[in-house]
């Protein structure tokens, strides 16, 4: 089961500048928190009300600055080695980070990837990227490493709609009878006709990001 990652953080007591699990986008079911990531999160939380009260802030408004931010990076770096380019004393020091990052007016991390593992889906040779999801299976070799379980097709229509028609509580049988069959060809041939709001149906997409997986 995945739940809302707010939802989560919210149960949990989690105040994170950074994702401290897998997160979806509703695409694929979420990876479970590996003890590792526990490990950071527990860090983190701990850290961050230690140095909240050092600086005389309340945590959540302290893991809202440039140094919660950097109590984050510690944590994760404590967990998994040095990979951030951070210094202890930009945990209390905000004009610390101010120093060592003049980098201009935004500072962006891209932290979108897409995880399978280094198994081979098949993405270069099989059409485009619908009759690829349609496509798409688990390997016997990742349910068996896993435990994921084999996509079915009940599967595969909550992922391409049912599951955000559920969340917006759209009426999908409603909608599907007001569709033509003539609309539906022109659709799959890319040609459907503008609806007077300057999009197409190409333009349109329904996207609740920030699914994570619940605690079993």
């Amino acid at each position: 089961m995945w739940i809302p990652k707010f939802k989560r953080d919210e149960k949990k007591g989690v105040e994170s500048p950074i994702p401290t699990q897998v997160v979806s986008n509703e695409e694929f079911i979420p990876r479970p928190q590996g003890k590792k990531l526990k490990q950071v999160e527990h860090l983190i939380k701990e850290w961050g009300a230690e140095n909240a009260k050092k600086v005389g802030m309340e945590r959540r408004e302290f893991m809202r600055t440039s140094m919660g931010f950097a109590t984050a990076l510690l944590a994760m770096n404590h967990v998994h080695g040095k990979f951030w380019e951070v210094d202890p004393v930009e945990a209390f020091e905000p004009d610390a980070t101010k120093e060592t990052w003049p980098k201009g007016e935004y500072f962006i991390i891209d932290v979108q990837t897409h995880f399978t593992n280094a198994y081979d889906l098949g993405m270069e040779r099989r059409g485009g990227a619908e009759d690829l999801l349609k496509r798409f299976q688990f390997t016997d070799e990742m349910t068996e490493k896993f435990g994921y379980k084999k996509l079915t097709k009940e599967d595969k229509a909550k992922i391409f709609g049912l599951n955000a028609a559920k969340l917006y509580k759209v009426n999908v049988k409603a909608k599907r009878s007001a569709i033509s069959a003539s609309m539906i060809e022109k659709f799959k041939k890319r040609e459907w006709a503008e609806d007077g709001t300057g999009k197409t149906a190409m333009d349109y997409s329904s996207r609740p990001y920030g699914w994570v997986r619940a605690e079993e």
